[in-house]
């Protein structure tokens, strides 16, 4: 039984593509993820309960590397999560994402900053 549809944050978010281990996927490749076109059996199949993201750490020696690769992709998931296709605008997501980097900042979480990619370098290890 399928109870959530599994969006990997280091990898290929498609059907049918081969997976690319430990290659970050941009967050405008999450934000634009559309989880409602896999196909789904109703009612044997109703029992989905959503999405989720999972963030492999074998190879993540840092809390700042997790940091990185997990913010803002995990913004651009919960907003294609709970966002019907047809209300998705990436242009207001970016705006409303570079007022989320303030509290990224306050809270001492080391994201990536796609308008700037000076601000945070990617820790390697």
């Amino acid at each position: 039984m399928i109870n959530f549809i599994t969006v990997l944050l280091t990898s290929v978010l498609s059907i049918g593509c081969p997976l690319k281990p430990w290659r970050l996927n941009p967050y405008h490749k999450v934000y634009n993820f559309e989880h409602r076109n896999f196909e789904v059996n109703f009612p044997k199949d109703a029992k989905i309960l959503g999405v989720q993201a999972n963030m492999w750490t074998e190879r993540v020696y840092t809390e700042d590397r997790l940091d990185y690769m997990v913010f803002p992709r995990i913004a651009a998931l919960a907003e294609t999560a709970w966002t019907e296709k047809e209300n998705k605008d990436l242009k207001n997501f970016d705006e409303r994402l570079k007022k989320q980097f303030e509290l990224y900042r306050k809270a001492l979480i080391y994201f990536h900053n796609p308008f700037n990619r000076d601000e945070n370098g990617e820790p390697m290890r």
